[in-house]
């Protein structure tokens, strides 16, 4: 912050001092003191000194008759710059300003040491082209400071859009991002900070996918060699190798949810969406669960629903909740596809017990389950909400659970109109 604002306070100052500088050379290159802007005036105020000194007049007459302030006073009186004191000694009028920008003319009598002033005069009323060049300087000023902050504020623009472009990235979980090359940028420790916190979630990721590795490779061996065992054993009773060989089972298909549910965050669904028919995807869906299970499933779909997604995420998101539906309906599921103005909602709800309204924020947690009645006596591990949470995530939707009108869960599956 302080730095930033030193820089800006240097940039302002820097260039109000070129204005003021480039506005005073140019006022006295045209303007210049002592040179005569209005010359008949001048001229006629030498004249009327000239008259002075034969035919004299009081100096309230002399005001009243030009109609402005005449006074007199010593060339002593005044500290006149040299080029000033030479004009007069030369008998030549030298003209000022005042702090109100008002004119002053002094003109020195001839034969005496004494200057007649006239003035102050509002130059406004005397030299309107005078006022209209004055504006056309501070306008001309205004815009040279308006060019000097944009030229400042040009390449910080610039670093705010590489930066804003790095945090895009990051959000698409790419975090291979390089910094600012120029180090003397004002946002450098900023972007120093994001490149830094990007290797570090880089190394946090790098060090996840290899314990997914880990629980792949290292446990899939010695769950097979403990499969074969089993298979080998012939003096334990048939009922402890069922139980044994259905933990084995449980096991490998939880390495599998686990390796699922890992596989997503590298997936970018972005880069395999095309255009598909959702109506397709429910009824492959329904159509699945329909012969797999003996519950009644309902369908209600339009005609066609056209969508820009990643098919194999969708139906993978939609099997989830369909299969979840069949494990604790009663005997009714009711798929749905509804079409609405700014979203699109799979709707699959159930007949089964329900889940509590303070448990529904949490189902979508990964490994998180509910006891009771959606224990594990009825399989899952706690993964399948999650993986559907994160694939709508994906698609820039989102899913919730609600009350469903059949007396059990209702999922709802929302996805924006592109």
């Amino acid at each position: 912050m302080n730095r930033l604002f030193i820089h800006l306070f240097l940039v302002i100052v820097l260039g109000l001092v070129t204005i003021n500088w480039l506005t005073e050379s140019l006022w006295q290159q045209w303007y210049p003191q002592g040179n005569v802007e209005n010359p008949p005036l001048v001229r006629s105020l030498s004249v009327i000194v000239e008259q002075q000194a034969l035919q004299p007049l009081p100096l309230s007459s002399l005001s009243t008759l030009l109609n402005m302030p005449v006074s007199m006073l010593s060339l002593q009186e005044v500290a006149w710059l040299p080029q000033q004191l030479k004009q007069l000694n030369a008998h030549r009028p030298v003209v000022t300003y005042d702090a109100f920008d008002q004119l002053i003319v002094y003109v020195k009598e001839q034969r005496s040491q004494q200057v007649y002033m006239f003035g102050p005069i509002k130059v406004s009323a005397m030299e309107p082209e005078h006022n209209t060049l004055k504006i056309v300087l501070l306008c001309l000023s205004y815009l040279l400071l308006a060019l000097i902050i944009y030229l400042w504020s040009k390449p910080l623009w610039q670093d705010l859009n590489r930066l804003n472009a790095m945090t895009a990235q990051i959000a698409k979980g790419n975090f291979a991002i390089t910094g600012l090359k120029s180090k003397s940028s004002p946002i450098s420790n900023i972007v120093k900070t994001f490149h830094t916190m990007a290797q570090r979630v880089t190394q946090l990721v790098s060090d996840q996918r290899q314990l997914v590795n880990a629980v792949s490779h290292e446990l899939r061996t010695p769950l097979a060699r403990l499969r074969f065992s089993l298979e080998m054993l012939e003096q334990v009773p048939e009922q402890h190798r069922t139980e044994m060989k259905q933990d084995v089972t449980e096991m490998s298909t939880l390495i599998d949810e686990m390796l699922n549910y890992a596989r997503l965050e590298k997936i970018d669904a972005s880069d395999s969406k095309q255009q598909n028919d959702l109506v397709l995807i429910v009824n492959q869906v329904v159509d699945k669960g329909i012969r797999l299970s003996d519950k009644q499933i309902q369908c209600y779909l339009p005609t066609h629903c056209k969508y820009f997604c990643n098919e194999v995420l969708i139906e993978r998101a939609l099997q989830n909740l369909l299969s979840n539906a069949i494990r604790y309906a009663k005997q009714q599921v009711i798929v749905s596809l509804t079409q609405h103005e700014d979203n699109i909602q799979l709707i699959v709800e159930d007949d089964g017990c329900g889940i509590p309204s303070e448990e529904r924020d949490k189902v979508f947690d990964a490994f998180y389950r509910i006891d009771k009645s959606r224990n594990k006596a009825l399989g899952g591990f706690g993964l399948g909400l999650a993986i559907v949470e994160r694939i709508c995530r994906s698609h820039r939707g989102y899913c919730q659970v609600n009350e469903s009108s059949l007396g059990g869960s209702k999922f709802i599956i929302s996805l924006p109109q592109q």
